[in-house]
C-alpha cells in the first residue's frame, strides 16, 4: 500500500524543468542586416525581440544574446548569430518553442541542445 501510495505521489508531482540552448543559425544574408539602419534592419532585430517575448510569456526564457560572427559559414551555409537559453520539461518541450519562434528569426534555423548536468557547480 505505502508503494502505490508514494508511486501516485510522484505521479503527480510536476515533471522538473531543465535548460536548453536555442542555437539560431543564420544565413550571412540575414546577419548583414544587423548592420542596416532602414526597415531591413529593424524588422531583423524586431524578430528577436518577438521571439524573446514569446518565450519571456510561456515563462520559459532564462537568457539569450547575440553573437558576433567569428568563422566563416559552414557546410550548411550558416552561422552561429546568436542563442536562447530556456527552460523546458523535456526537449519534445523545447523543440516546440524553437518552432514557435523559427518564424522570428528567420533565415537559418534553430538547433536545440540540452544543458549536460555538471559536477562541478558551472
Amino acid at each position: 500500500m505505502r508503494t502505490l501510495l508514494l508511486a501516485a505521489a510522484l505521479l503527480a508531482m510536476p515533471a522538473q524543468a531543465a535548460d536548453f540552448m536555442l542555437l539560431v543559425q543564420e544565413a550571412p544574408a540575414e546577419l548583414a542586416k544587423r548592420t542596416d539602419q532602414g526597415p531591413a534592419g529593424a524588422a531583423y532585430w524586431q524578430g528577436f525581440v518577438t521571439a524573446g517575448g514569446t518565450l519571456a510569456q510561456a515563462g520559459a526564457l532564462k537568457g539569450g544574446g547575440a553573437l558576433e560572427p567569428t568563422s566563416a559559414p559552414g557546410a550548411s551555409g550558416l552561422i552561429l548569430g546568436g542563442y536562447f537559453i530556456i527552460s523546458a520539461s523535456n526537449l519534445a518541450a523545447a523543440r516546440d518553442f524553437a518552432a514557435r519562434i523559427a518564424p522570428q528569426v528567420r533565415g537559418g534555423r534553430i538547433d536545440v541542445i540540452a544543458h549536460a548536468p555538471t559536477k562541478t557547480g558551472m
